[in-house]
């Protein structure tokens, strides 16, 4: 799939596989040719909103349906979606919207008043109701609980524009898609440019890692859209082979256990935390453990031990998958090595994917270093980012 933009892959995704399932919250499925048209209706709001090519959109939302079709209507305007951690203080928040200069900021309705107060009324505010397409009883006790929403945009009232006031956005692979925050562990957070193509590139990479019929690949995302690992492999990934994206709000060990035994989900990703909870559970355990395909871990130190555990459950249940470890940053669409089925080696983070290139270097000297020797990791390739954006 060598398509210049998000947006334009998740097309082709649609016209192949229109009544195959796209994505699950809770117990709403869109399939692909109904995902598609919340996006492009969601696309059709931004031009209300004013939204224009190049504009930076700052979206700060937990998983739930509105982030996504966001995530696929501000590319199909041209724009740039910030994914920013939704609870993130108002004073940071503040900081890291001036520096990218963005236009206007999508929060949850019961936070955004704490928003309005610290930033500037020159920009726009949109709160979203995260349960407003799956559940009445739900989406009004989250009204219920919403502050005043003086001086915010509510996103459930604005009209779109008519389909034929819709102009295309014609845009290229080069140009910016998404700014993530790092985790800033060498110090203060950075803002990671990540193109259409390095997106893509991960996405069309994803699918041999997966494997298996693509109708039977659901994806149980749990990591939220403004982590790396969730927006590409959980979310883009996906929707870029025919997948399934199945949304979690917050990861509940309890609720995951129930998606797994209905087999609304197959693959799993995460960090080692959430693999212990299920693990910890009695009622995880059981013959529906069959239908799962595989999983990765990533994010944090992967003892043996887990692995171990989850692979034997797996084989107990007469299931052919298993655990697999990776490794990336968010420079580098949050993946750059990973194990997977036919390509697995304990204690290692795998091999680089397809089209990347590594070397382990001095710090000091920026020699190439010899095998088991400590440096810095270099990584080139298709799917790392453009640049930091500058201070």
């Amino acid at each position: 799939m060598e398509n210049a933009t998000l947006y334009e892959q998740l097309r082709q995704t649609v016209s192949r596989y229109p009544h195959y399932d796209a994505a699950r919250f809770e117990n709403k499925v869109w399939r692909y040719k109904a995902f598609l048209a919340q996006v492009d209706k969601a696309a059709r709001k931004l031009r209300r909103l004013g939204v224009e090519k190049g504009d930076v959109i700052a979206v700060s939302l937990p998983n739930c349906p509105d982030a996504l079709f966001l995530l696929y209507a501000v590319n199909e305007v041209g724009a740039i979606s910030y994914n920013i951690h939704p609870l993130t203080p108002p004073a940071q928040m503040k900081a890291m919207l001036e520096r990218s200069q963005a236009k206007m900021l999508f929060v949850l309705s019961l936070t955004a008043s704490h928003y309005r107060k610290q930033i500037p009324l020159a920009l726009r505010i949109v709160a979203i109701n995260p349960y407003r397409h799956v559940s009445l009883h739900k989406m009004i006790a989250v009204r219920a609980m919403s502050h005043t929403l003086k001086g915010i945009t509510r996103y459930w009232m604005v009209r779109p524009i008519r389909k034929s006031e819709f102009l295309p956005t014609i845009r290229k692979k080069e140009d910016d898609a998404v700014y993530l925050n790092t985790g800033g562990t060498n110090g203060e957070p950075k803002i990671v440019r990540l193109s259409n193509g390095a997106i893509n590139n991960l996405a069309y990479e994803g699918y041999p890692l997966v494997g298996g019929d693509v109708k039977n690949i659901r994806m149980l995302t749990a990591i939220p859209l403004f982590h790396g690992f969730g927006l590409s492999m959980g979310a883009h990934t996906m929707l870029s082979i025919g997948g399934c994206t199945v949304l979690m709000l917050k990861f509940k060990t309890k609720e995951a256990i129930k998606i797994l035994k209905k087999g609304y989900a197959t693959c799993i990703i995460g960090v080692p935390a959430l693999f212990n909870a299920l693990l910890s559970r009695d009622a995880f355990y059981g013959p529906w453990l069959q239908r799962q395909n595989t999983a990765f871990v990533g994010g944090d130190a992967v003892p043996e031990s887990l692995l171990t555990r989850w692979n034997s459950a797996m084989a107990k249940w007469g299931s052919s998958a298993r655990l697999f470890q990776g490794y990336g940053l968010s420079e580098t669409c949050a993946v750059s090595n990973v194990n997977y089925r036919g390509h697995a080696k304990v204690n290692t983070v795998g091999l680089p994917l397809p089209g990347l290139k590594e070397k382990i270097i001095d710090t000091e000297t920026l020699q190439e270093l010899k095998a088991n020797q400590a440096g810095e990791i270099c990584i080139a390739g298709n799917s790392i980012m453009d640049s930091i954006l500058p201070h």
